[in-house]
């Protein structure tokens, strides 16, 4: 039996943004207090101590555009996983895939429809996932 490196683990802000909703075509870059719920999102991932990296899963190019601009590692979703009846779960898994997510890492799956997320609650998040 070989001992688990003690190194630390990365951690991986995960952010599904598919452009075809069928409720509200392209809701993650609609505006709340001046700002896409996108940024919303990417801001606090990005603020959070705990995250190394943020990533999007996309199908769309303004919404891929909106992530770059606001630091993101942008993943292009194949259609395959951007229809109505893919689940938010299969792109999670095609970004990880994408982005060399190792076993070990730690992955924070994180909304657009939830704008008033902020760093705290990210970091309290990992916190409490690692204990």
């Amino acid at each position: 039996m070989t001992a688990k490196s003690s190194a630390p683990r990365r951690c991986w802000a995960i952010v599904p943004a598919r452009g075809g909703s069928t409720g509200v075509p392209r809701k993650n870059l609609a505006r709340v207090g001046g700002a896409t719920l996108l940024s919303h999102t990417l801001f606090a991932a990005s603020s959070a101590s705990s995250v190394d990296e943020v990533v999007v899963t996309t199908d769309d190019d303004d919404i891929a555009a909106e992530a770059a601009r606001c630091g993101a590692t942008v993943v292009r979703r194949p259609a395959a996983l951007s229809s109505a009846t893919a689940s938010s779960e299969s792109a999670l898994l095609h970004a990880m895939d994408d982005v060399g997510v190792d076993d070990d890492d730690v992955v924070l799956f994180l909304q657009c429809t939830s704008p008033f997320t902020r760093s705290e609650h990210v970091d309290a998040c990992h916190n409490a996932l690692l204990d």
